[in-house]
């Protein structure tokens, strides 16, 4: 777990025991998310960091050497997820009902080697704009 938020929110706060970001992705749209589990006396210490980091990667972007990391991270669990049967298959039904065919493994790892720090920054302009957050809380905050 070495993630930014993890870092800042958890190793070196200490707000919260776990924190970890996800994709949900579809063909023309999609969703990321962020989980933490946190609690009430720290939500807002928490909610501010979040929106920190965002901004910082919003206005600084990110190093060529995170974006080597994240590639390697993001093939390398890609690589294990296909060492099943059933995780291939779930694969090969999720590309087809989210993009309406199937998405060759050669063309997902060329498609992941081709994501530049230009890439990187017109979709944190994007994805952080603070006008299209939502929060769902679950517990007494």
């Amino acid at each position: 777990m070495s993630s930014r938020l993890f870092q800042k929110i958890r190793e070196e706060r200490g707000l919260a025991y776990s924190v970890y970001t996800y994709l949900t992705r579809f063909e023309n749209c999609g969703l990321l998310s962020v989980y933490v589990g946190t609690t009430k006396e720290d939500y807002n210490e928490v909610i501010k960091l979040i929106k920190e980091e965002f901004n910082n990667i919003k206005e600084n972007g990110i190093s060529e050497r995170e974006l080597r990391k994240a590639k390697n991270k993001y093939e390398s669990a890609f690589t294990f997820s296909l060492e099943s049967t059933s995780s291939r298959m779930n694969r090969l039904a999720s590309t087809y009902i989210t993009y309406g065919k199937i998405i060759s493994l050669d063309k997902v790892r060329e498609d992941i080697e081709k994501v530049t720090l230009k890439d990187i920054k017109k979709a944190a302009d994007f994805l952080f704009d603070e006008q299209f957050y939502s929060q769902t809380i679950v517990g007494d905050i």
